[in-house]
């Protein structure tokens, strides 16, 4: 399962599900502000005896998150600052696709046909596209 939160709502219900075969990814903000919830999240999940694994994924490498989490992913390798969350999130997306990629193959999901025996289309099927009024 594959579930998005924010920092703080991940604290309301899908915190409880964390078990040993958990891996726990938090993107970090490029805001200031927002940045403070991301990084008392990853000090919690550190800290309060929680099986998971946890992935940071950040633009710059940080001391204090690569001490905190399993692993540090850092995004921007150039001397040239993003300037804004969007811009973050587009490399953001590139390391989410290739860890879904390859946990599909290790799980024996073939990610051009996640479902051979039919349940699930590329193209979806079946579906009656009523006029918008």
């Amino acid at each position: 399962m594959a579930v998005h939160e924010s920092s703080l709502g991940f604290r309301h219900g899908p915190k409880t599900i964390l078990n040993e075969k958990t891996l726990v990814v938090v993107f970090m903000s490029k805001d200031a502000y927002t940045r403070k919830y991301d990084v008392d999240i990853v000090r919690e999940l550190a800290t309060d005896g929680s099986p998971s694994k946890l992935i940071v994924v950040d633009e710059k490498e940080d001391e204090e998150l690569k001490n905190l989490a399993n692993w540090t992913i850092d995004v921007n390798k150039t001397d040239t600052g993003l300037n804004n969350d969007f811009s973050l999130a587009l490399l953001y997306v590139i390391f989410a696709q290739v860890l879904a990629l390859k946990k599909s193959i290790e799980l024996g999901i073939t990610p051009d046909n996640p479902s051979p025996e039919g349940r699930v289309n590329r193209v979806v099927q079946g579906v009656t596209i009523y006029p918008w009024n």
